[in-house]
């Protein structure tokens, strides 16, 4: 917690000045406390947190501005809410609280939906036989056609495991999409991340999506598609509930990069407006059929982190983020962004 009057003098400025789109401030009404199930706050999970919006921060303006370019008041105004997700944090009596936008590109949103994600379908696939990792795709797409292709690929998932079930397999697992942006080309490869119990049926799934497609006159890539042995460690599910959207990408020469217009419709295809597309589904069991532990719904707070109420400030000409008092200007983390992150976010932003 060094540098505590430079600091202050910061988040005087930031509060005089707010940061970018302060009429979207007023659009977070209720506060978030995490969940009704157990959740904890660390300098290490704040960290993690702090860590997430300062490298969303960086891309969102570029996403929002986009959607001005086009005229899209709806995305503009949900570019911001994610913008200002998670602004404020008070901690009191052990406990904390703070604003979320709970959209589905929101990083931070995302990230701790991830790890409910996890807590809650650990222990139910730990308790399914022979996992396995399916990777089903199809060929790239153009913009235009890319939420119909996701539509047209959950519809195709579903009538094999309707198949399958006349066929007498009970197909158990989960599914999760993911779209990445070839910068290349600019079009959209849309694919699904399986876990799949058995070998078989995981074999199966793999076979009728290629027969679906060329039904479809469609001719997809058998070694595009994928299979294998799956583990039932948090690591693994973290891996295959990752986020829909890819965010940073890389072309022919290996250079890193976020792709603005690619990211922004890649999310525009997968999440919000008329018709929400569903990125996480499982399938096969319901968790009533499992036993698992129930968790209480306390809020524990590190005691490491003192009490008071803090703003996140962000500063990008000071390479400074951070939750922070505005009025002793004391910092909650003392997060330090990665050089190779910074020069990314700074200058391969396209």
């Amino acid at each position: 917690m060094a540098n505590i009057e430079y600091r202050k003098q910061t988040a005087k400025q930031l509060k005089k000045h707010p940061p970018l789109d302060t009429l979207e401030l007023t659009a977070e009404n209720g506060v978030n406390t995490g969940s009704n199930n157990s959740a904890s706050l660390s300098k290490t999970t704040l960290t993690k947190s702090v860590s997430r919006k300062s490298f969303q921060n960086h891309y969102i303006p570029y996403l929002a501005q986009l959607a001005e370019q086009e005229k899209n008041e709806y995305w503009r105004k949900r570019s911001w809410k994610v913008f200002h997700c998670a602004d404020s944090l008070s901690i009191s009596e052990g406990e904390y609280r703070r604003k979320r936008c709970k959209l589905s590109e929101c990083l931070i949103c995302q990230g701790y939906k991830t790890n409910q994600r996890v807590k809650t379908h650990l222990p139910i696939l730990q308790q399914l036989k022979d996992l396995h990792f399916v990777t089903l795709t199809v060929p790239n797409v153009l913009v235009c056609d890319l939420r119909q292709t996701i539509r047209l690929m959950s519809d195709t998932h579903r009538s094999i495991r309707d198949r399958l079930r006349k066929q007498g397999y009970k197909a158990r697992g989960a599914k999760n999409l993911e779209v990445t942006f070839n910068p290349d080309r600019s079009d959209f490869h849309p694919h699904f991340h399986c876990i799949v119990e058995t070998k078989e049926i995981a074999k199966l799934f793999v076979k009728y999506w290629v027969e679906a497609w060329e039904k479809k006159s469609v001719w997809l890539s058998k070694e595009a598609q994928d299979c294998r042995p799956f583990g039932s460690k948090e690591s693994d599910l973290l891996e295959a509930f990752k986020y829909a959207n890819k965010i940073i990408t890389t072309n022919k020469q290996d250079a890193r990069k976020i792709h603005s217009w690619g990211l922004y419709e890649s999310i525009k295809a997968t999440s919000g407006g008329k018709g929400g597309i569903r990125t996480f589904q499982t399938f096969g069991f319901t968790r009533s059929q499992f036993k698992t532990e129930k968790e209480s719904a306390t809020m524990k707070v590190d005691t490491s982190l003192p009490e008071g109420s803090y703003s996140f400030v962000f500063d990008k000409d000071a390479s400074f983020f951070d939750y922070v008092d505005l009025g002793s200007g004391i910092s909650l983390t003392d997060y330090q962004m990665p050089k190779g992150l910074s020069i990314l976010l700074n200058e391969n932003i396209v």
